[in-house]
C-alpha cells in the first residue's frame, strides 16, 4: 500500500488507508493553513486517503 503526498515539492509516502485530518497530524502541518487536493478536487478532513492515491497539501494564503 502506497499514498503519497506531496507538500512544498517534496514527497512523502504513507503506508496504510488514513483521513486527510491523521496524515496532517502525521506530517505536522495545520488544517487551518492547508487545503488538501486530490485529482484536481478539494478534500474534506474527513475524506479518506487510500492506495495510490496522490494528494498535494497546498498552502492557504491570505491578505490584507
Amino acid at each position: 500500500m502506497k499514498i503519497t503526498i506531496i507538500l512544498r515539492k517534496k514527497e512523502f509516502v504513507l503506508e496504510k488507508e488514513t483521513s486527510v485530518m491523521r496524515a496532517m497530524e502525521i506530517l505536522d502541518i495545520s488544517p487551518e493553513a492547508h487545503l488538501a487536493v486530490r485529482d484536481g478536487k478539494l478534500l474534506t478532513e474527513d475524506d479518506r486517503l487510500r492506495d495510490g492515491d496522490e494528494v498535494q497539501f497546498v498552502s492557504v494564503i491570505s491578505g490584507g
